[in-house]
């Protein structure tokens, strides 16, 4: 949807379209319910996937709101927290990868990549994750 604004209006860049029409109280915006964490957590389990916290240095959390959504996450079954895509510095892997040591948890890495006109992305380059971090790829594999 926002890609047909973005073309149909010739606006130079994908957020305007966000900010013209998207965000709340614009023609666009639909608000969204998100399910409970404990829900979202049963679901992904129940299809068989790992739960995973995905690019958490992008929420801007204090370390205390991450620490209590990891400990509310862990206690709903969240294994792994993502330690690394392609927008990572090398401080938020560092960071990230002691906090996976610290709760116990999986690592992941990702992209984070939705659409080729993501110049910043390059597939498959992604910082490396420390070796002493379980990958959450080695659990998906033991499960099949």
């Amino acid at each position: 949807f926002a890609r047909f604004i973005w073309r149909h209006l010739s606006l130079r860049h994908m957020v305007e379209v966000y900010r013209r029409s998207l965000v709340n109280n614009r023609p666009g915006y639909v608000s969204v319910d998100w399910p409970a964490l404990e829900e979202a957590v049963d679901w992904i389990r129940a299809a068989g996937g790992v739960a995973v916290i995905a690019h958490p240095a992008r929420y801007k959390l204090t370390r205390t709101k991450l620490r209590e959504l990891i400990t509310a996450g862990q206690e709903a079954g969240l294994e792994g927290i993502e330690v690394a895509n392609a927008r990572s510095t090398p401080a938020e892997v560092n960071w990230l990868a002691e906090v996976a040591r610290q709760h116990g948890l999986l690592a992941s890495t990702g992209s984070d990549f939705h659409s080729h006109e993501q110049r910043w992305v390059e597939l498959g380059r992604l910082p490396a994750l420390p070796e002493d971090l379980p990958h959450v790829l080695e659990r998906i594999d033991a499960q099949h």
